[in-house]
């Protein structure tokens, strides 16, 4: 309420060591908001249920290899007991700024990761073998 009073450059509230009042200006503010918090107490209530329980898109970006070898078979269980969470996969080769693209999460292989990323191992190192047949 400090902060907000300071905003507007004017008492809200009158505070004594036993009561606390609106002031005019307080009176006015709260008739005109009165209406608005039911419609926001009714807009917040829904997302409370969301910390019940995980819900919602969780966006990565990874190798084409790493979602269907490493990512894939973690994920399916947790997408199964969780119905409310979806997987938004991007496969991308390069180094992408996940936070300036807005995703949740960055797949790489190997050991490059820039200093300034937190990074954690999800799999031990894994060979793959390319081949192919001659004509």
């Amino acid at each position: 309420m400090h902060a907000l009073e300071a905003r507007l450059g004017v008492r809200l509230l009158t505070r004594t060591t036993r009561s606390v009042s609106t002031t005019e200006a307080g009176a006015r503010l709260l008739e005109a908001v009165a209406p608005r918090l039911d419609e926001i107490g009714l807009e917040l209530g829904p997302l409370t249920a969301l910390r019940d329980k995980p819900a919602g898109t969780l966006r990565i970006t990874a190798h084409d290899h790493t979602i269907t070898s490493v990512l894939w078979p973690r994920l399916l269980p947790l997408l199964r007991d969780y119905p409310d969470v979806h997987v938004d996969f991007s496969v991308d080769y390069a180094f992408t700024d996940i936070a300036a693209r807005r995703f949740d999460a960055g797949v790489r292989v190997g050991d490059r990761v820039d200093k300034h990323m937190v990074a954690v191992r999800l799999a031990p190192g894994q060979g793959m073998a390319v081949a192919t047949s001659p004509g």
